[in-house]
Formats: structure tokens, C-alpha cells, sequence
């Protein structure tokens, strides 16, 4: 800022100050020396405009800069942002997909879409080999996780981890309020407390995948029969029965 200052200010030095109304005035009636002031003051004027469009210029000029300079680095900014809060990368390999990389670095399938969102689609459909992807962030990284298997529910993985159902939809957003849309191979966070980042990214099953709800036969209600009475003797049946004289 001093230098830029520096430099204006002797720009300026090297247009005088235009003349007064007063040194006009004090010209002759006669107007005889007038054009020499009028000439001294339209010169100054032109040094003047002269001026104002060099400055204008220069603004225009570090605005353009400043633009530029800011448009160039920002890739460069959100990388170390990025380096700075992921905790966990991974750098994708040929055949991977998101649920096999999520099975393999513990780390759920909602998680690794709400750190990825804008790089990674809902449907991982846009995965590069090469390309480097986080797991997880500073301070909400849940590496508890269980892979969904055949005939599992909701109930059977909070009771097998010990956790309640809030912790369980809170650490893993997707699932449905009916615990309906589990699929095989899905990777969910079991962390007894909440550990999984924020965010809004909700990461679709895959067309391929089969619903666990679709592996599940339906409860058959068994109904018990009542096995029909055996008759109860009367005091009509003992006039079958024989005397005792006729014995």
C-alpha cells in the first residue's frame, strides 16, 4: 500500500495546480494577457483529465489483477482446506465403487458421500481411477461400520451393536422410516454415539442392488387347533353296564 502510494503521489507532483479565477481576474481590461492565462488553464485541465484517466486505469488495472489473482488461486485454497479437514483418504482403483471402498476402509456408505459431496454423485457413478477421495473429516469420522447382509433388520443391527434406533437413523440418514430400503453390501455407521459428519448429500442405492426386504419371507402366523373333546361317560351309559346279580 505505501508503494502504491508512493507512486500515485508523484504522479501528481508533475501536474501543477491549475490557476485561480483570482490570476484570470488580475489580467488587463484589455484582455490582452488573457489568452496566455487562458491557455495556462486549459493546459492544466488536460493534465488534470490526463490524470484522473491514468488513475482510473491503474485501478482498473489492480482490480483486474486482484481478479485474476484470486480466481487463479482458488483451486489451490479449497485443496489445502480440503487437506486440512479430511483425516482419511483413499485413491481410486480399477473396479472400485463406493460400497467396496467403504467396506474395505471402514467407513459407511452415507459418510463417504456427505465428505464427498460435489465430487462424487448419488449413485457413484462418476468414480476416476486415480482420483483421491476422503473418508473422513476432522471430529466426525465414524469408523464403526457393518456391511448389510440377507435378512437383516433395523431391530437385529441396533440389538447387535447395543444402540438405539435414533443413534442408528442418525449416523445413517438414508434409511428410510421404516427401515425398508437396506440393501446387501450397504456399509452403516454403528457407532454408539453420533459420529457421522453433516450434510445433506444422500447417497442412493445403486439399480443392481437387492433390498434386504426383498430377502425376507414373511411371517406365517401359526394357528393352533383344538384338539376335539373325547365324549364324557353319563349316568345314561351304566344302564349298558351289567347286575351285579346277573354276573
Amino acid at each position: 500500500m505505501h508503494t502504491r502510494a508512493g507512486r500515485w503521489t508523484a504522479a501528481l507532483s508533475i501536474f501543477p495546480p491549475p490557476p485561480t479565477l483570482q490570476a484570470l481576474s488580475d489580467a488587463p481590461d484589455d484582455c490582452s494577457g488573457c489568452l496566455p492565462h487562458a491557455s495556462s488553464f486549459l493546459t492544466s485541465a488536460a493534465r488534470a483529465s490526463t490524470l484522473v484517466t491514468f488513475l482510473i486505469r491503474t485501478l482498473e488495472a489492480m482490480f483486474a489483477r486482484s481478479v485474476v489473482a484470486a480466481f487463479v488461486a482458488a483451486p489451490f485454497i479449497a485443496q489445502v482446506a480440503f487437506a486440512a479437514s479430511c483425516t482419511r483418504q483413499y485413491t481410486v482403483k480399477e473396479g472400485d465403487w463406493c460400497d467396496t471402498i467403504s467396506a474395505a476402509n471402514n467407513v459407511s456408505t452415507y459418510q463417504l458421500a456427505a465428505v464427498n459431496a460435489g465430487t462424487i454423485d448419488s449413485t457413484c457413478n462418476n468414480l476416476q481411477v486415480g482420483q483421491q477421495i476422503c473418508l473422513g473429516t476432522e471430529g466426525e469420522d465414524c469408523k464403526t461400520t457393518h456391511v448389510v447382509s440377507a435378512d437383516e433388520t433395523c431391530d437385529g443391527i441396533t440389538g447387535t451393536y447395543n444402540i438405539n434406533a435414533t443413534v442408528l437413523y442418525g449416523n445413517n440418514p438414508q434409511i428410510d422410516s421404516g427401515c425398508n430400503n437396506l440393501y446387501i453390501g450397504e456399509v452403516l455407521c454403528v457407532a454408539e454415539t453420533i459420529a457421522a459428519p453433516e450434510g445433506s448429500a444422500i447417497p442412493v442405492p445403486p439399480a443392481s442392488v437387492t433390498l434386504v426386504a426383498a430377502t425376507i419371507a414373511p411371517s406365517t402366523t401359526s394357528s393352533s387347533t383344538s384338539a376335539t373333546p373325547s365324549a364324557t361317560a353319563t349316568d345314561d351309559d351304566d344302564e349298558d353296564l351289567p347286575w351285579c346279580d346277573e354276573l
